[in-house]
């Protein structure tokens, strides 16, 4: 599928083609290089429809045709759009389908089911039946957002396609403007606004037995959600072996959220950052060496591997998340390293995953609207209270955590008028790499703590939930926690 003034191409939700090529490389800048036909990208030369984007012209279907063995067969218009068919060649089984959507750029979105649904055209047998759990009745594929008129039924049936058994075939219309549902958790023991100040010791056991609860109440089968894919350098020892029991305990903390389809969890030494490379280059998520050899590199000092990175939305696959953790044995006495880092990377994860089918790049997506105090509170906060499971421990971690992670200069004045400064500019992205970042980890730690004793523990998610959906963040934090 693809807008008639789009500059690139998505191909009917699929990654890649029978043969392998890759459907999803999109032109981003306004005058690509073309070299042979092909477009100049970040991954290589890669075929591209905005050189020859006209109505009667197959373009880049004409080019995937030739790659396919297919034979372009011509197009036919409609009111709304242009189908083009390519028959196959001899007795090539490969089939291609173009549909080139009128008046439109790239101003269309499609959900996960109905990925699932157009892949009912490389079935063989075309039963469109059989793919019945794969169809998506509550949620509609949105053509150009700006026109309300209702798009007809899509593909009629030349005799140039395969025969479909009929199958009825919902209207669309305009898309409606979409919902989150949201219930505030309440418990006896929150705290208002107005009696914060004068209950403010209580904060830290109130939240951290809301994170227990919640991991109690969503149950140890909503880990289910995501298998984590555990990844471990030829010469690195682990000195916390339960990396894959805490990956776990993170994503049933955030069950009924949306989450990564895919996580992959690379632990290894500095002597191990060839192979951590190497990994992120096999795992099919269209990296580049470059973007794999940054990823690893994150995590190292130019003689060890001691941090931990996390995100979503690299590569080809935007809902594929990446963590990387540095295993350096001297850290083994840092409690924070067994358990509760792990769910602190995770949830960055998280954070960005409301922006899967709503942009290209998710992670975007967070790192534009949140502030910086919120994306590492956020984190850091469910880390500590979902990874500790006794409440001494868990202030004996959060006082160490608080203390540590911060700096003296130039920020070592922590009055009231200077906390609500560093609020007013932790905004994002300009907040990003900055000195007084690193005040996420203790700042923002408390400031998180204390807004989830008052809605509950994994509020502060939902704020990302409402940006991804155009809220501002004030509009965000006005509805989840009743004030600005």
């Amino acid at each position: 599928m693809q807008g008639e003034t789009d500059k690139g191409l998505w191909f009917n939700g699929q990654e890649t083609g029978k043969g392998g090529l890759n459907f999803l490389e999109y032109a981003r800048p306004p005058s690509p290089v073309i070299i042979d036909g092909l477009r100049v990208t970040r991954h290589g030369l890669t075929y591209s429809a905005w050189d020859a984007n006209k109505p009667a012209n197959p373009s880049t279907l004409g080019k995937w045709a030739t790659n396919l063995g297919l034979e372009y067969s011509g197009h036919e218009e409609y009111s709304k759009y242009y189908v083009y068919n390519f028959d196959s060649v001899n007795t090539s089984k490969n089939v291609l389908i173009g549909i080139r959507i009128k008046g439109c750029g790239r101003g269309f979105s499609i959900s996960d089911y109905q990925y699932n649904f157009l892949r009912v055209f490389s079935d063989d047998e075309y039963i469109l039946i059989d793919h019945d759990d794969e169809i998506s009745r509550d949620t509609d594929t949105m053509f150009c957002p700006s026109t309300a008129t209702a798009i007809p039924s899509l593909i009629p049936t030349p005799s140039v396609l395969p025969t479909l058994t009929p199958y009825p075939t919902p209207t669309l219309g305009p898309t409606p403007t979409p919902t989150i549902t949201y219930t505030p958790r309440v418990s006896s023991s929150f705290i208002s606004w107005g009696d914060l100040n004068e209950k403010i010791t209580e904060v830290p056991k109130i939240a951290w037995e809301d994170s227990q609860a919640i991991l109690t109440e969503n149950g140890v089968a909503s880990q289910d959600a995501v298998e984590p894919e555990i990844k471990v350098g030829p010469t690195t020892d682990l000195y916390f072996s339960a990396n894959e029991a805490a990956l776990k305990t993170a994503i049933q903390f955030w069950a009924g959220f949306d989450q990564p389809s895919r996580y992959i969890a690379l632990f290894y030494n500095f002597d191990d950052l060839d192979w951590a490379e190497e990994e992120l280059m096999s795992s099919e998520l269209g990296l580049s060496q470059e973007q794999a050899k940054r990823r690893v590199e994150a995590t190292c000092t130019d003689t060890i591997c001691s941090g931990a990175n996390a995100g979503l939305g690299y590569g080809h696959f935007p809902s594929v998340g990446i963590g990387t953790f540095g295993i350096y044995e001297p850290d083994s006495r840092d409690t924070y390293r067994d358990g509760p880092l792990h769910i602190h990377e995770y949830t960055h994860s998280v954070q960005p995953a409301p922006w899967i089918g709503l942009s290209d790049h998710p992670q975007s997506g967070a790192n534009e609207n949140a502030p910086c105090w919120l994306t590492e509170g956020n984190a850091h906060f469910s880390g500590l209270s979902a990874g500790i499971t006794n409440y001494e421990d868990y202030l004996d971690l959060r006082s160490s955590q608080v203390r540590d992670r911060h700096y003296d200069e130039p920020f070592s004045d922590y009055s009231t008028p200077k906390i609500l400064e560093h609020y007013d500019n932790s905004t994002s992205p300009a907040c990003i790499g900055r000195s007084d970042y690193v005040l996420g980890y203790s700042v923002g730690l408390l400031t998180v703590e204390a807004l989830n004793e008052i809605a509950g523990s994994n509020s502060s998610m939902y704020l990302y939930k409402y940006m991804s959906h155009g809220k501002t963040f004030e509009e965000a934090f006005e509805i989840i926690y009743g004030s600005s």
